[in-house]
């Protein structure tokens, strides 16, 4: 094998884990999107196919897949709305669609009941969280929180 393949085997293999870790489900999708590629595209026009079909299948994934598996496993979906009039919203679209946004059903039940009692006595101020958890697998850490594996924890912004 040449060191130009093995680079690049590395540089894929680097971005499986990278994805990995910051996402839980990216890695696994990419390798699927690289798998479609190498099925139906032709060699040397592999690359735009990849990252087309890695985004659709992310984001098909991380809206309607992830959410449904999460909730077998335990996990619910923190609300993703960055509305103004939200009792509890994220800080950014970041941390939902890296799928960041996971916790027990009753740690989503008690940070939904403060953001109601927040924002029915004091008009307009909301709960904003930052990380939660992913949606699968107690014990996989959120980097860089290595608490944040079993959906019992939330980062929350300051007023």
């Amino acid at each position: 094998m040449s060191l130009n393949k093995l680079t690049r085997w590395f540089g894929f293999a680097a971005l499986v884990v990278v994805l990995t870790l910051v996402t839980q489900i990216g890695g696994v999708i990419l390798v699927l999107a690289w798998l479609a590629a190498l099925i139906f595209w032709r060699p040397g026009r592999r690359l735009v196919p990849i990252l087309i079909l890695f985004a659709a299948l992310y984001a098909g994934a991380s809206i309607w897949v992830v959410p449904a598996l999460a909730e077998l496993g335990g996990r619910q979906a923190l609300p993703c709305s960055l509305r103004a009039d939200a009792p509890v919203r994220p800080h950014g679209f970041f941390y939902c669609t890296l799928n960041r946004h996971y916790a027990s059903p009753r740690v989503a039940s008690m940070l939904t009941a403060a953001g109601d009692h927040l924002s029915s006595r004091y008009p307009g101020i909301q709960v904003v969280y930052l990380d939660a958890s992913f949606p699968f697998f107690d014990g996989f850490p959120l980097v860089p929180h290595l608490s944040h594996d079993d959906g019992r924890k939330v980062d929350l912004a300051l007023f």
